[in-house]
């Protein structure tokens, strides 16, 4: 591929932006935008295709701009499920994943009043949190936390991971706050085994913040009540793959 897939997430956002449309990266595109250390070394990963996401207002004209870049629509797809989520095949076959509103996999991630809060890529935190809510994590996955949380402090916004943010967001739905919990606790044991031990001190270091922050802030009576239920019944959502 003549320009490297985060190159071609930047471009894409540039257009849509200068177009009036705006888009942001997510993804391993994104992680590899924001955080130095998935560029090399043992947080580096393959990539094989985009994704963005864009409001439900832009969505059918950042449609119509993906194609005039050279980027031909899955019709038959879009057509069922455009509200939500649109398909595209961009040049030497890449593949690109338009996301529609919010980011849902297993939890939903309301984004209509954040996807311009940082240029080129949702934020740290939400970047954090489409990879901390997926069931079971894995190693493509924790590759891009460990890469987040090697990379960037956790603070209170600017250019660091919205803390506040995350664990208000946590200790108001007790089905996100046990995926991610769980997700923190597995993480050290799903980093890549060439990692430094400086670096993995770090990740773990951070992740066990996190944690205890987490932990440490005041649940709503919503978040309690469903905690009496627990694992009794389900917490989340298992989609299928596309």
């Amino acid at each position: 591929m003549t320009d490297s897939i985060p190159d071609r997430a930047r471009h894409l956002v540039e257009r849509s932006e200068a177009a009036g449309l705006p888009a942001r990266a997510l993804g391993g595109a994104a992680i590899a935008l924001r955080c130095p250390s998935a560029a090399s070394g043992p947080l580096r990963r393959p990539l094989h295709d985009l994704d963005l996401i864009t409001a439900s207002r832009t969505a059918f004209e950042l449609g119509r701009l993906l194609e005039q870049l050279g980027y031909r629509p899955e019709a038959r797809f879009n057509a069922l499920h455009g509200h939500s989520r649109m398909l595209f095949t961009g040049p030497e076959e890449l593949h690109l994943d338009l996301l529609v509103g919010d980011f849902q996999m297993c939890h939903r991630l309301s984004l209509r009043e954040r996807l311009t809060l940082d240029p080129l890529t949702l934020t740290l935190a939400d970047l954090l949190l489409t990879k901390l809510q997926i069931a079971q994590l894995n190693r493509k996955d924790a590759t891009d936390v460990a890469a987040i949380l090697l990379d960037h402090e956790l603070g209170t916004g600017g250019a660091g991971v919205d803390l506040p943010y995350v664990t208000g967001l946590l200790s108001s739905d007790w089905g996100w706050w046990r995926t991610v919990t769980a997700n923190l606790d597995l993480l050290p044991s799903v980093l890549p085994e060439d990692l430094d031990d400086a670096s993995r001190r770090r990740i773990v270091s951070q992740a066990a913040a996190l944690r205890t922050a987490v932990d440490g802030r005041q649940k709503s009576l919503a978040w309690r009540m469903r905690a009496r239920v627990g694992d009794r019944i389900p917490w989340r959502q298992d989609p299928e793959e596309v």
